[in-house]
């Protein structure tokens, strides 16, 4: 059962004064996470564009969110390659999925593919993988390596 809290947290967090606030849906069965956001003003890089590590940022949320919710533990981002396909601008309303792609059996691994959307353009997507952690009953992440 996952452990790990995430109140706050930059995307999801809701005690996060700054945060962007968003609200992750997941799908256990599937192993999908989505959400949905508008962007605000005070997430932009320059020219009222969003910041790309925003972006990634969702998108890296979406990823743990499907991860955990396949394997039904904590799990931490270990890899993730973006890719940004065309400008987002502030008011632009998005869409976005990750969802599992692959686990091999016995592997704390998880690769996924997550894309944030306008409609029904990609603006950004990414390939990425998680890893399950244990934490112990206080809370702390085990500090070895497989």
């Amino acid at each position: 059962m996952p452990n790990l809290q995430y109140e706050y947290d930059f995307i999801t967090g809701m005690k996060n004064p700054i945060g962007t606030h968003i609200k992750i849906e997941t799908d256990a069965h599937q192993g999908t996470a989505s959400c949905e956001w508008t962007v605000k003003e005070n997430y932009i890089g320059y020219d009222h564009i969003l910041h790309g590590g925003i972006a990634a940022s969702i998108i890296d949320n979406l990823m743990i969110y499907a991860g955990r919710a396949w394997s039904g533990q904590d799990v931490v981002t270990a890899n993730i390659n973006v890719n940004y396909r065309t400008i987002v601008y502030v008011g632009d309303h998005l869409l976005g999925e990750a969802r599992v792609v692959s686990q091999k059996e016995g592997s704390r691994a998880i690769h996924l593919h997550a894309e944030l959307k306008r409609e029904d353009t990609i603006v950004s997507e990414a390939d990425g993988v998680v890893v399950i952690v244990f934490p112990d009953k206080n809370g702390n992440i085990e500090r070895h390596r497989e």
